[in-house]
């Protein structure tokens, strides 16, 4: 479904969306700082046709203030595909033909933040690459290592409140060894 939403209060249209592209979703997102007793409603359209409207309540949230990944730098095979944790509890959807990343962790504080889910994304796009879909109906994410290199992976926090976090990311070519010198990846023909 590609969806676009409308956020009134009463009945004065306040916000409009129709594509998440920051997050490469083709599903609408608004954020917006909501006041407790009044009422707000969202309508929600699809391919042009209004499909419903909904009364919102407001809540508390807890906001992130601070992304975390464990460890600094990672290290992946070239050509294979890895699937990264979606949240703090590092719930994996098991995609068929990836690898997990076992040492990857994330944190987001403070620890009773509302929102427990992470978006990735990676610089360096010709080394690393990220990708978001679905597997079993569920979101997905993974990262790609394509090329001997180095990149940097960022993991942000799924409201994007420009809260994030980033981690080394090294590509290696499969069976080959790693040395660091002073914080950098060597490969050991050149020591």
């Amino acid at each position: 479904l590609d969806t676009a939403g409308e956020l009134y209060e009463q009945d004065i249209l306040i916000e409009s969306a129709d594509n998440y592209e920051s997050a490469g979703k083709l599903n609408f997102r608004i954020s917006r700082i909501l006041y407790k007793n009044i009422e707000y409603y969202i309508r929600i359209t699809e391919a042009q046709c209004h499909t419903g409207i909904y009364k919102l309540i407001v809540t508390q949230n807890v906001l992130v203030d601070c992304v975390e990944i464990t460890p600094e730098t990672i290290i992946l095979e070239k050509g294979k595909v890895y699937e990264l944790p979606l949240d703090t509890d590092c719930e994996y959807q098991n995609i068929e033909g990836t690898s997990r990343i076992d040492e990857l962790s994330v944190s987001l504080n403070p620890g009773n933040a509302t929102e427990k889910r992470v978006h990735w994304s990676a610089s360096i796009s010709n080394v690393i690459r990220t990708s978001t879909g679905s597997y079993n109906g569920k979101r997905c994410e993974t990262i790609e290592a394509l090329e001997v290199g180095a990149g940097t992976l960022h993991a942000y926090d799924y409201n994007t409140h420009g809260k994030r976090a980033s981690v080394r990311v090294i590509v290696k070519n499969p069976g080959e060894s790693v040395v660091y010198t002073d914080g950098i990846a060597v490969e050991p023909a050149s020591i």
